[in-house]
């Protein structure tokens, strides 16, 4: 019983918190609209039509300035993938994709890239996109366990591309990782390149960057790069679409 009161009270703890942000807020429709979406939504239960799952109480934390987690990027990254002129053309790896990676890299000389089954994911992957299924492959990339950057394969033009919001190089080891599983689908090796990304001015904006940064290079009419100023609102702008999603 009492291990439910506590629960429960962390989740109403989590939506003030929601609504204190939103208050700040009032002024800009995204966030009247977030409030209002926020307020029909059940205590319990989780989200549907996503790759991730999570509580449905957790996108209260898109409204607010914490970190955004794994499971948070998936589901923007599942909106962004929603638009049929994206769906048709590109797609995204979530964020477990990175982590395995970096692991099976790392055992690679004791187990065979073409057969073992624990590469077969990347396989897959790779194989969709050099063999013209979509034109690029887009991956957040959790580094240094405090921050996200993105990763961007162009096949069209030969290119690996790498944007993080703090301008800083891609860490050594990622590289080297992903270089070793495209060697193996590329004659030729893949040339590397900056993404777009917008500089992040503070601790908590990494995530929505990360997205936007895919985001714009797949369709950038639709989703511009953001400014440093945008980035609380464009979190409430995916909170939004992922609970019309829902």
């Amino acid at each position: 019983f009492w291990r439910q009161v506590y629960t429960l009270l962390d989740i109403q703890n989590k939506w003030r918190q929601a609504e204190a942000f939103l208050t700040k807020r009032q002024s800009d429709p995204v966030a009247s609209t977030f409030h209002f979406a926020l307020s029909r939504l059940c205590w319990s239960g989780s989200t549907k039509g996503f790759c991730d799952w999570s509580p449905i109480h957790d996108l209260a934390d898109f409204a607010s300035q914490k970190w955004l987690t794994d499971t948070n990027l998936n589901m923007m990254l599942d909106i962004v993938y929603g638009d049929k002129d994206v769906a048709s053309n590109h797609t995204f790896e979530t964020a477990y994709f990175v982590p395995l990676l970096l692991l099976a890299h790392d055992e690679h000389v004791e187990k065979d890239y073409l057969t073992s089954r624990e590469t077969k994911p990347f396989r897959n992957a790779a194989e969709q996109l050099f063999k013209g299924h979509y034109k690029s492959l887009g991956i957040p990339c959790h580094i240094h366990k405090n921050h996200w950057t993105a990763v961007l394969i162009n096949a069209e033009d030969q290119k690996v591309l790498y944007g993080d919001s703090f301008g800083a190089a891609i860490p050594n080891n990622l590289k080297a990782a992903i270089d070793w599983w495209l060697s193996h689908h590329s004659p030729t090796p893949l040339t590397w390149g900056d993404l777009q990304i917008s500089c992040q001015e503070d601790m908590h904006s990494c995530g929505v960057l990360a997205v936007n940064a895919l985001a714009h290079f797949v369709q950038p009419t639709k989703f511009p790069l953001l400014s440093s100023s945008d980035t609380d609102i464009a979190r409430l702008h995916y909170g939004n679409a992922i609970i019309e999603h829902h």
